[in-house]
């Protein structure tokens, strides 16, 4: 597995031959450029695998977004940023853990308590679950969030038996935009007309996963990374599923610059931390999932430039 450093993600943008040119450079190391016609998103190309990927009407769209901490109004902000930008609508969002989960009756964990005191959005999560809209951002991000999901496995900041009791159901409801996937559970979801099956493994967690259904899914979205010679901190269960099923992709948090531990030759990506009150948006913590089909697919990490500059205009 190649090692990357994490540096800021400059962007440039051109304009010519009635196209726009976002050039910038990934925490991979990776030249990327997205290429809009008319405002809207219609090509991908980045240096590593050099050929084009375009963005097509019925292709399946997914915001991908790292470990919240409870910052769902941001993030959810970040959304429809990304949105304007692209000219593209993303309904389904993937996230790798530690939402922030919890209610009033949840024993909350030492370090998100310690956190809240400082910024309140560490608790959006818990509002939001009981409906407690005690100020404009958090009507805000229910409001976005009434013709979307969220699918997420559990992080060591959630509480785990929480969700599984309030957020977990096999045939979940149409206004149910927290969805989460305890270990062991693939659901199929359904993203502008095509299946896309997705896998979930939460945090620490050494349950067998059991695949009843017969064959893989697409997505597994875990807490922490593969267990590896490059992070051997990992989970065994989430490396041995990527041996036996090939998904194809895999999203994980968790670790310090989870971006840097990516194997973009297996589509295996980390994304890090969303937001620090100080500086915004963080690089690397929120990405664009693109499939056409098995064959043409594309993931890239959207530049926080551009996250922290829309943010501010919806």
């Amino acid at each position: 597995m190649a090692l990357f450093f994490l540096c800021s993600m400059d962007v440039h943008f051109e304009k010519y031959d009635g196209h726009e040119y976002i050039n910038y450079t990934d925490p991979l190391d990776r030249d990327i450029t997205l290429i809009k016609k008319e405002g809207k998103l219609v090509k991908i190309v980045d240096s590593l695998f050099r050929q084009a990927h375009s963005i097509t009407p019925n292709s399946a769209k997914f915001f991908v977004v790292g470990d919240m901490h409870g910052h769902i109004a941001i993030s959810i902000r970040a959304l429809k940023g990304w949105e304007q930008f692209s000219g593209i609508k993303t309904n389904q969002i993937l996230q790798v853990g530690d939402m922030g989960a919890a209610s009033y009756n949840s024993e909350m964990d030492k370090a998100t308590a310690e956190m809240a005191k400082k910024d309140a959005s560490e608790l959006d999560f818990l509002h939001l679950h009981h409906k407690n809209m005690n100020s404009g951002e958090m009507y805000y991000a229910e409001q976005m969030l009434k013709d979307r999901q969220i699918y997420f496995p559990n992080g060591n900041h959630d509480d785990e038996l929480f969700l599984y009791d309030n957020y977990f159901k096999e045939t979940p409801n149409d206004k149910d935009y927290f969805r989460y996937i305890p270990t062991g559970k693939i659901i199929d979801v359904l993203n502008n007309g095509r299946k896309i099956r997705i896998a979930g493994i939460g945090y620490n967690n050494k349950r067998e996963f059991k695949d009843t259904k017969g064959y893989p899914a697409e997505i597994l979205l875990t807490h922490t990374p593969a267990k590896n010679t490059t992070y051997p901190y990992g989970n065994e269960e989430i490396t041995k599923y990527i041996k036996e099923h090939a998904p194809l992709y895999h999203f994980f948090g968790h670790a310090r610059n989870a971006a840097i531990l990516s194997n973009p030759e297996h589509n295996s990506y980390g994304l890090n931390a969303v937001y620090n009150p100080k500086s915004g948006i963080q690089e690397g913590s929120i990405g664009f999932l693109d499939i056409n089909n098995n064959q043409e697919h594309k993931f890239i990490y959207i530049p926080e430039q551009i996250l922290n500059d829309m943010s501010k205009l919806v």
